[in-house]
């Protein structure tokens, strides 16, 4: 029976004058629905213990495949260097270059300055809202419209 069910029953014991029907039957229930909640809130404490595990796993292999990445990209330059450009060719491995064309900024300052007054469709621009900024206006006795400060509940499982 789910906590649904056991309150739909709980309030069909209940009279229109607040009277109750059959006072063992609602114990019975209430017992029942205080179980439930006690069994779910256990399966909450389970779930969070296993997602903070997996957390902590992903940590470590995030680090594993960090230093995995960075040896490989230690042994990539130690090729570059001892192939200086020359294709390397073997029934295991091919290494070859190919040409590629990036933009490097020397100054970029300077770079920001010249396109807002020259070429300002060079520049991205975004914005996003500072929440605790705004939070931080309101409560100081600012209006601000389409934003307010809402009062919420966090359930704490322990």
């Amino acid at each position: 029976m789910t906590l649904y069910e056991i309150d739909k029953e709980i309030q069909a014991l209940i009279t229109e004058d607040g009277e109750i029907e059959d006072i063992e039957r609602f114990d019975a229930l209430a017992m029942e629905r205080d179980k439930k909640i006690e069994n779910v809130g256990c399966w909450v404490k389970n779930l969070d213990a296993e997602a903070a595990a997996m957390r902590e796993e992903e940590k470590t292999l995030a680090e594993r495949r960090h230093r995995l990445e960075s040896k490989a990209e230690r042994l990539k330059a130690y090729l570059d260097h001892a192939l200086d450009g020359a294709k390397f060719e073997s029934p295991r491995v091919a290494i070859s270059y190919r040409k590629s064309k990036a933009v490097e900024i020397q100054d970029e300052a300077v770079f920001k300055a010249w396109a807002m007054d020259y070429a300002p469709a060079l520049l991205k621009v975004t914005y996003t809202i500072d929440k605790t900024g705004v939070k931080n206006y309101i409560a100081g006795g600012a209006e601000c419209p389409c934003a307010v400060i809402a009062e919420r509940q966090s359930m704490q499982v322990k």
